[in-house]
């Protein structure tokens, strides 16, 4: 039986701001985007799920810093299961509905989250 972890950071930014276009990202699979936020560089993660769009820091919580795609390339998804995110360094999973953590060594922390709405065919980021 394994125990699921979902301790995390949810990010709302200071701005709104538009992350890509709903049209980039694919039916399976994730898109990585890198945004400026008012603390530096961010890469995030998007997929699209359950008619909306989940969003990600892009860092697997098993080794910080990181990226869940360490060359750049893949769709982020497990292989065999769409709903489950893979690291591809570590192969820590993580639900794609709540980036709870489900397997590996992700010291009880899910993926941090990223606050996102589909306005006008756009993610947006939300804002506080």
């Amino acid at each position: 039986m394994t125990q699921e972890h979902c301790s995390q950071t949810i990010h709302v930014f200071k701005k709104e701001m538009q992350i890509c276009s709903l049209d980039e990202l694919p039916a399976v699979g994730g898109v990585e985007r890198m945004v400026e936020t008012e603390n530096g560089r961010l890469r995030l993660v998007l997929f699209r799920h359950e008619g909306g769009v989940v969003a990600y820091v892009n860092g697997c919580k098993h080794f910080t810093g990181t990226p869940l795609n360490p060359n750049g390339v893949g769709n982020f998804l497990h292989p065999k299961n769409s709903n489950l995110i893979r690291c591809g360094v570590h192969g820590a999973l993580y639900r794609l509905a709540n980036g709870a953590c489900v397997e590996g060594e992700c010291d009880g922390k899910g993926l941090d989250r990223v606050a996102v709405t589909v306005r006008d065919g756009y993610v947006i980021s939300n804002c506080s």
